[in-house]
């Protein structure tokens, strides 16, 4: 709209989006899907992450905003939805969607590693990227140094005696 910023239409459109109101989310976006993309908030929800309202979620599903989509956190539209305990026809609705993408895109039992990355969010998995490769680092250096430690050892000749003096004339039990 002439005079408006983008990011004051994008609030608008988002405020539609919540609010259920179609009518005002046609008028400000025309079915344009790059107008449906850059309504996210700061944690990067879609509108169908904000939506609870069947009509809304159908508007913008046949405008073709991805249900799949997820947000900073790792969540899907339908993780929300869940969570906000949104009525069935809106459950059974983005399950439906989320399903044809997934069964369009050859996603199936082999996504449990890819929905596990999303549920975690890129900067959970980043750190857990990062704490395997600190753990894996450590545990190289402890058998790297124990092995060295072990091999100095034996290169010093028969310790025992030093560590544990047995006397052969001695019952210790």
């Amino acid at each position: 709209t002439p005079g408006h910023s983008e990011a004051g239409d994008a609030e608008r459109i988002r405020r539609a989006a919540v609010a259920g109101n179609l009518a005002a989310l046609r008028r400000l976006t025309g079915g344009r899907l790059e107008a449906l993309r850059q309504a996210t908030d700061s944690h990067g929800n879609s509108l169908l992450h904000c939506s609870g309202h069947l009509d809304v979620i159908d508007y913008l599903l046949d405008c073709g905003l991805p249900p799949t989509a997820v947000n900073c956190f790792g969540d899907r539209p339908i993780d929300l939805a869940r969570r906000k305990g949104l009525p069935d026809e809106v459950l059974d609705r983005l399950n439906k969607a989320t399903a044809a993408v997934d069964d369009s895109a050859g996603v199936s039992g082999g996504s449990e590693w890819r929905r596990f990355g999303a549920t975690l969010g890129p900067v959970r998995l980043v750190f857990l990227a990062a704490l395997l490769l600190l753990l894996s680092g450590l545990t190289a250096f402890l058998l790297t140094n124990s092995s060295e430690s072990l091999t100095q050892l034996e290169d010093q000749g028969d310790f025992a005696d030093e560590l544990l003096p047995f006397d052969a004339d001695v019952d210790y039990l």
